[in-house]
């Protein structure tokens, strides 16, 4: 816009020279100088109203041409043609500048939609895999056992937050795991899961995944507007898996709890089975 406007001023600014050589006798006011011959082009320019010292016929009646291809040339160049092409850049300004405007904004709409189904919880891609392909509490134990073992590569049956991180960004995930030590301080709760080198053995990696399992399958249902039909169905599906698969492990436990009281006592009083129970509950 800047350009057109430049143009504008340069060829104003030429036809004023030629006034001031062709007119500066005919009306000293308004050509005498380039100042008034500026003034005169651009009064000429936008008032449509050529100055009334220059006297566009002769003496005789018959038209001054040197007058009249003066102006007939400047309103043709400048007023048919600059400025019309000032105009046109003007909207184009302006219909570019709409364009981006409207772009910005459905930018920031995929973005914020991006946001509203991305990957809240690092471990999402695994714990997606875990909650649909385990049957039971059984079949759960073992899968997150095997994934220890894989996890655990130089086979020391303890996995430090480096080792842990790195090895789940190798695994083949869509999307990828991307996970830092920072995320593993939160997911074994500040380390208080971990033994006293902040390293996870078999049994406390999979009491943190099982409680990150957990906090899976109740973000899909405590946020739908998150996630897709699919997997609301599917959240709905776990969720009923989820509390047998508890149920399972619990009644297991009570089991054990049972066994080990009687082969303690002889005798497996109420007392001591729940005092284990919350003992347990505590833990």
């Amino acid at each position: 816009m800047s350009n057109a406007f430049l143009i504008l001023f340069i060829i104003t600014s030429i036809y004023a020279i030629l006034g001031v050589s062709l007119f500066a006798d005919d009306s000293y006011q308004d050509f005498g100088r380039f100042s008034h011959a500026f003034y005169t082009m651009f009064y000429f320019t936008y008032a449509n109203e050529w100055p009334d010292g220059v006297n566009m016929h002769l003496a005789d009646g018959s038209p001054d041409w040197r007058v009249g291809m003066f102006s007939m040339s400047y309103v043709v160049i400048v007023g048919w043609v600059v400025l019309q092409v000032s105009v046109a850049v003007l909207l184009d300004s302006f219909v570019t500048s709409t364009a981006e405007i409207e772009e910005n904004e459905m930018a920031a709409q995929r973005i914020e939609a991006k946001r509203k189904h991305q990957v809240k919880n690092p471990l999402e891609p695994l714990l997606r895999q875990l909650s649909r392909s385990y049957v039971d509490d059984v079949d759960l134990t073992d899968k997150l056992r095997r994934l220890f073992k894989l996890l655990d590569r130089d086979e020391t049956g303890r996995l430090s937050g480096e080792e842990f991180c790195v090895a789940l960004k190798k695994l083949e995930f869509r999307p990828r795991i991307h996970i830092t030590t920072s995320d593993y301080v939160g997911i074994t709760q500040g380390l208080f899961l971990c033994d006293a080198k902040g390293r996870l053995g078999m049994e406390e990696f999979e009491k943190v995944m099982r409680g990150q399992l957990q906090v899976y399958m109740q973000g899909l249902l405590c946020h739908p507007e998150q996630h897709s039909h699919s997997d609301l169905t599917f959240g709905q599906l776990g969720a009923l898996k989820w509390l047998l698969t508890e149920s399972q492990r619990l009644h297991r436990e009570v089991a054990m709890l049972r066994s080990s009281a009687t082969h303690a006592t002889g005798v497996p009083p109420a007392s001591v089975v729940n005092a284990l129970l919350a003992s347990r509950k505590n833990s």
